[in-house]
């Protein structure tokens, strides 16, 4: 894409986003055959009114949410963004995927904090969104929540000392923190959520966080429940190992890692295992299961992959031990369990080949040829699982 071309797009995404939600929604009325009141509320048929606005709202906060996490660069703030809001895990659930805009937009109000001289008024849509956080779908609030609590600490840690000797606005966030912790529990204990979900596949196991390496195929082979088995591209387990080894070896970018990665190992032991009772209630994982909890991992692992691309120049393997790495990493797959539909001999080869090529690619990151082809395959295959989904399939 031309330079200047790109640029424009980033510059004027308020205004383009505005001019497609309109264009689509057109679209949407007459493909749906609905009546304006469903056209304008649902969000269970693409291209709806409200659904337009959410699709581009999500897009809109995450280019913002990786502009913050990649160090301010544009261009994988905006390949960030395409990979959250075409991802198979959106296209599948976009009708219960407010936990992720609302978490989004109460990360970026934190910064903001630190950031704008409103700070009064920032404060109070924090504690107005906190609370409608808690409405939204609740296994992914609860899942992730836990995300962008990591998120929150790290923006707090990375600005704290901007305003370590302002008492006022030490107090004032103290006090929104408080008053929003409040409003949360007093809203969940006395106002029924209704956005709950009772499924027949709340089936644990490393199995389901590989589900990313069929997210290519699931628009394209009927069965139940594809819409729990879709993710985002995350090289699951890579990242989250390579986020170990880094703060094991190295003492540089630990107020991000640190956190993430702790909030990462959690809620992957709880997909592959799962909690006792008494620590599921404790941290609410027992109001979500496996595989709701699936698609938190894969965005931490796929916001892991994009901190390192924006904030760690350095070459951490050289080529060789990469390759070793990927080859031991690959022999995992032989212990996962597949859908029964993709499990012929050809998908096999299709997911050990995409498996070792991200590894290998996000491994020499260091290099700008490999950070490139990495990119560009994380935006291919994320494509081609989710624009299926709602862009094609009507």
């Amino acid at each position: 894409m031309n330079k200047k071309m790109y640029e424009k797009i980033i510059d004027n995404r308020f205004k383009i986003s505005g001019i497609l939600i309109i264009l689509f929604g057109i679209i949407g009325f007459f493909i749906n055959n609905i009546n304006v009141k469903d056209w304008i509320l649902t969000t269970d048929k693409s291209f709806c009114f409200w659904w337009n606005i959410k699709f581009f709202t999500l897009i809109l906060l995450s280019y913002d949410l990786f502009f913050l996490i990649t160090n301010k660069n544009k261009k994988l703030a905006f390949i960030g963004s395409i990979l959250i809001s075409f991802s198979s895990s959106v296209q599948w659930n976009l009708n219960n995927i407010d936990s992720l805009i609302v978490g989004e937009l109460l990360t970026l109000l934190v910064q903001n904090y630190f950031d704008k001289n409103k700070k009064v008024l920032i404060s109070i849509l924090f504690i107005v969104f906190s609370i409608i956080y808690t409405f939204t779908f609740r296994p992914y609030a609860v899942a992730f929540g836990y995300l962008f609590l990591a998120l929150i600490i790290w923006i707090i840690i990375k600005n704290i000392c901007n305003i370590k000797n302002n008492k006022k606005e030490i107090l004032l966030g103290t006090g929104t923190i408080l008053i929003s912790i409040v409003g949360m529990i007093i809203s969940a204990l006395f106002f029924n959520n209704h956005n709950i979900e009772y499924s027949n596949l709340n089936q644990t196991g490393i199995s389901t966080l590989y589900s990313y390496l069929y997210a290519i195929l699931l628009p394209f082979n009927k069965f139940d429940g594809r819409e729990l088995l879709s993710s985002f591209i995350s090289i699951f387990p890579i990242p989250m190992m390579i986020s170990l080894y880094y703060l094991y070896k190295k003492e540089d970018h630990s107020e991000f890692l640190l956190p993430i990665t702790i909030v990462t190992v959690l809620e992957t032991v709880f997909c592959i295992s799962g909690f006792p009772s008494i620590i599921s209630k404790v941290t609410l994982f027992s109001q979500t299961n496996a595989l709701r909890t699936m698609s938190s991992v894969s965005l931490a692992n796929l916001i892991i992959i994009f901190y390192f691309l924006g904030n760690v120049e350095e070459e951490l393997f050289k080529i060789k031990y990469s390759m070793r790495i990927t080859i031991i990493t690959a022999c995992i797959l032989i212990f996962v369990s597949f859908p029964t539909v993709f499990l012929s001999r050809i998908f096999m080869y299709l997911f050990v080949a995409e498996f070792t090529l991200l590894t290998f690619l996000f491994l020499n990151f260091g290099d700008k040829k490999y950070q490139k082809v990495l990119l560009f395959f994380l935006i291919l295959t994320t494509l081609i699982s989710g624009i299926p989904v709602n862009f094609l399939i009507m």
